[in-house]
């Protein structure tokens, strides 16, 4: 067995992984989307979208770390992921209610960066709190993490790429 994967052995790990795995590919998949939604209506300005949410991590990375640190963690990932459901949610409800909404967007992506810089310090504390396994843990989680940044986006634009290729040929 590949020794990042070594610790899903443990059910309480394999759960938590199960559940951080499809999480982490949800985010990315609403990341493309909004960036994708922003393209449609914004053109070219969609690129502050992505400015915002990580000017966001990064406002709440330096300002927020002292004040998340005194926070349980098990609390803190659960509210953390509470709040971002919520967050997620609103474009939808906004879209329903308004049509598209470029500030209700901008809000959901700033929300959501900043619920992540709560969830994943939360998550390495205590990861090597109460895990036999911590470090392999914490690896395999930043596994899929990585995926999820390489394979979510090529999912979705290589079939994109290639159908308007493949139309041309013919």
């Amino acid at each position: 067995m590949i020794p990042v994967l070594r610790p899903l052995k443990d059910p309480a790990v394999a759960t938590v992984w199960s559940g951080l795995a499809a999480s982490t590919i949800g985010e990315d998949l609403f990341r493309v989307a909004v960036v994708w939604i922003a393209a449609g209506q914004i053109g070219n300005a969609a690129g502050y979208v992505n400015a915002a949410q990580y000017g966001a991590m990064l406002v709440v990375g330096l300002l927020g770390a002292s004040l998340f640190d005194r926070w349980r963690a098990d609390r803190a990932m659960i509210g953390s992921k509470y709040v971002s459901a919520v967050l997620a949610l609103l474009p939808v409800i906004g879209f329903y209610v308004w049509g598209i909404s470029i500030p209700l967007l901008v809000i959901s992506v700033m929300g959501l960066a900043a619920m992540r810089m709560v969830f994943t310090p939360a998550l390495q504390s205590a990861a090597t709190a109460g895990a036999a396994h911590a470090t392999e843990a914490c690896d395999s989680v930043a596994v899929v993490a990585v995926l999820a940044v390489i394979v979510v986006p090529c999912g979705i634009w290589v079939p994109v790429m290639v159908r308007p290729m493949s139309a041309a040929v013919k």
